[in-house]
């Protein structure tokens, strides 16, 4: 029985979630905490730590994994020792974060804010994974626009 959440693919084709040791090993702890009709989408290594003023400075980070499904964006915490995917410790939807670029270096920093919690920051490296990973999350958290319905007429202007 296949227990993959992943729309088909043919042998040939490689998997956008990776095949990689790492890949292989988060992808067997994420798929135990999906939702039904939920799918993975990307991950990326990330340090994490609570943001804040002088977060550059004094923060603790950690370099934990990231991981956006259809539905949330998940953390995992790495063992000490080893490194690998040990535990989930945060699982937002994405209907209720907001994530932004965070200057000077706005393509790898993100706040992420949700009602939940303090403000966590995301801090990327630069490989075309990690930069996969931050347009399909801002792609994905961006609040829908409202049509344009124009400007009210005036009464005289008809």
């Amino acid at each position: 029985m296949d227990t993959t959440n992943s729309s088909p693919r043919t042998p040939s084709e490689p998997d956008p979630f990776g095949e990689g040791r790492a890949a292989r090993r988060l992808r067997a702890a994420a798929e135990k905490r999906l939702e039904k009709g939920e799918e993975l989408v990307c991950w990326a290594r990330a340090w994490v730590s609570i943001d804040g003023p002088l977060n550059v400075v004094f923060a603790a980070r950690t370099r934990d994994y990231a991981v956006l499904t259809t539905r949330r964006l998940m953390l995992w915490s790495t063992g000490f020792l080893t490194r690998h995917p040990r535990r989930r410790v945060l699982a937002d939807r994405l209907d209720e974060i907001t994530v932004e670029r965070v200057p000077p270096l706005p393509g790898r920093r993100l706040r992420i804010t949700s009602a939940g919690h303090r403000p966590l920051r995301l801090e990327l490296g630069r490989s075309a994974a990690h930069e996969r990973f931050v347009e399909e999350l801002l792609a994905r958290t961006e609040a829908p626009t409202e049509p344009d319905r124009g400007t009210p007429q005036e009464e005289g202007d008809q």
